[in-house]
């Protein structure tokens, strides 16, 4: 879902601060014309990016600091 947003000079999230994150996927979701976009949250992103930085460093601690 998060290849499916244009990488090209696009901010995302940055530009929304102190704003409910749901009214934040709400929008994103509308404009891009993808509800699954609504599935994604923040912990998802943190799950993600721990996966991450295991597969390109395979040190579980590493990953837990």
């Amino acid at each position: 879902m998060l290849n499916a947003i244009p990488k090209e000079g696009l901010r995302v999230l940055s530009r929304y601060k102190n704003i409910n994150s749901l009214r934040i996927r709400e929008k994103i979701a509308f404009n891009y014309v993808n509800p699954r976009l609504l599935q994604i949250n923040f912990h998802t992103i943190r799950h993600w990016k721990a996966m991450m930085e295991y597969y390109k460093t395979k040190d579980v601690l590493y990953v837990m600091q």
